[in-house]
């Protein structure tokens, strides 16, 4: 049985100690960001909850193959729907009624509950009521990007896992592991500091580069930077106004364009000296990102913060 994450050496012990003494938790919480491995973790729990080996996950019965193609009928990925916030109550009225339900054919039944910071007050209470009494049967793995936004009753009653990046060399060597195509080492090292070490932001970041429509997105919005206007980087942002996750990578990418401006503009030091003003504030903005703030509202603070740092060191 490999653990299924590179870092992180503290969980090993405790995730490995659950699964052979057969004392999955009722309710885990994964924690972290995105990136950091969250739904890989939940996988790797799902699986080893449904196997039917001696040593689990083993990746030989057919549960395990089920749970590898994502096609388990026990194991229930539940998230919101396309273009909604949050779930709805109904969901999670839903997944307490069903929670009863024996497993189709494994031994328990994994319901995997994604962007649960998300989830509004009603819901989560409706889910409380389940957690409070759970079937024996049933486990419940939340993921969120932080335990603080759930309710504290919720996170009483269950196990909290937390996730963080690993040291540079090690995201380095898993980045240069799972890249499907030959990257310069230098660009990877780039990439893996620009998103603080987190594997799986630098994996998106990096594969299929030359297809990268948010890279190409990052590189434009630096042109219109200097060269545009304020409208036009209004206009540029309208594709982003109902994706965060998309934003998100676009910050990142823009954490990229900026550094390999530095290096190719560092003669240059009124203009580097923005453009390391502006490194600063991106980080800020992606904090902001995963408030309730509206995206229009953050895209206008962007573009005025921008063009303000632009104009005052140019």
């Amino acid at each position: 049985m490999i653990f299924p994450l590179n870092g992180n050496e503290n969980l090993r012990a405790s995730v490995f100690n659950m699964i052979n003494s057969r004392r999955i938790p009722h309710a885990i919480i994964i924690e972290g960001d995105e990136g950091t491995g969250r739904h890989t973790l939940a996988y790797f729990l799902a699986k080893a909850a449904v196997c039917r080996g001696n040593e689990r996950p083993c990746d030989r019965c057919r549960d395990c193959g089920m749970a590898s193609s994502h096609n388990h009928p026990d194991i229930i990925p539940v998230s919101p729907e396309e273009n909604k916030k949050s779930i709805p109550i109904a969901r999670a009225r839903e997944i307490r009624a069903e929670a009863y339900v024996k497993p189709h054919s494994a031994d328990k039944k994994v319901y995997i509950i994604d962007h649960a910071e998300r989830m509004e007050i009603p819901p989560q209470n409706a889910l409380l009521k389940v957690l409070e009494e759970p079937p024996e049967a049933v486990i419940f793995i939340i993921i969120t990007t932080s335990r603080t936004q759930l309710l504290p009753t919720i996170v009483s009653r269950c196990v909290c896992l937390s996730l963080t990046v690993p040291d540079f060399e090690t995201a380095f060597n898993s980045v240069k592991n799972q890249l499907k195509e030959e990257v310069d080492d230098e660009a990877v090292k780039e990439a893996v500091k620009s998103v603080g070490n987190n594997i799986g932001l630098c994996l998106s970041l990096l594969e299929s580069r030359g297809e990268n429509k948010v890279r190409a997105a990052a590189k434009e919005f630096l042109r219109l930077l200097f060269d545009g206007s304020e409208y036009e980087m209004l206009r540029f942002f309208v594709p982003f106004e109902k994706d965060r996750v998309k934003t998100n990578e676009f910050f990142e990418c823009l954490k990229i364009e900026i550094s390999a401006a530095l290096k190719k503009d560092y003669k240059r030091i009124v203009r580097a000296r923005a453009l390391t003003k502006l490194y600063s504030f991106i980080d800020e903005w992606q904090r902001l990102l995963k408030t309730n703030i509206n995206l229009p509202l953050l895209f206008s603070a962007v573009v005025c913060k921008s063009k303000s740092i632009i104009g005052g060191n140019l």
